[in-house]
């Protein structure tokens, strides 16, 4: 009988054992899945994360060149302000020189027109080539018309009423000009109709 129960024993410690096997096999596939799971989760939370950093610095890049822009406008407007100034300026000199002037005040307001140049070339600001050059609506404004007989062809450039600007190769103010018109004359006046 002992052997009986030993083997009984041994039976029972070896089914004990199986079912301690399957209970741990499916344990570990449970483990394996959740593990597989979170490792799957982790993955989407990363991807997630590299596409939220991507569009951060898409939005970062976005707000400086938005601040630059702004800026550049808000530099634009004062820069007008200041030309209007300029011009203002610039035009009052010949009345200036031809006044009871002394020297020294004459160099001196020339003294300070050239600072004034040297200003607004410092921010970018360059003065439109006009007179003699070919009409372009882009960068010029055209408010009349004077016929000319001289050798300028159609839409030149004879007379600038007010200086046009760029700002960093940007359009800041169009120049006001006056393009050449050809007339064309008849030679011809004694002309006499036969009969």
């Amino acid at each position: 009988m002992e052997a009986n129960e030993r083997a009984d024993e041994s039976h029972e410690a070896l089914e004990e054992l199986q079912d301690n096997s399957i209970i741990e096999a499916n344990e570990l596939e449970e483990m394996k899945r959740e593990l597989k799971k979170s490792k799957d989760e982790s993955q989407e939370f990363q991807s997630k994360l590299k596409y939220l950093l991507a569009d951060f610095d898409n939005y970062r890049k976005q707000i400086e060149k938005q601040a630059i822009i702004k800026r550049e406008m808000d530099k634009g407007e004062l820069l007008l302000k200041v030309i209007q100034i300029y011009d203002d300026y610039v035009a009052a000199m010949p009345t200036i020189e031809k006044g009871n002037c002394s020297p020294a005040v004459l160099e001196g307001l020339n003294s300070l027109l050239k600072n004034f140049d040297n200003f607004l070339k410092s921010q970018g600001l360059s003065e439109i080539e006009d007179i003699g050059t070919d009409f372009d609506p882009t960068i010029h404004d055209a408010i009349s018309y004077k016929p000319t007989q001289g050798d300028e062809p159609d839409n030149t450039i004879i007379e600038v009423v007010r200086k046009g600007y760029m700002l960093n190769d940007k359009i800041l103010r169009p120049s006001l000009v006056i393009l050449s018109k050809k007339t064309i004359k008849n030679k011809d006046t004694n002309y006499v109709e036969k009969e």
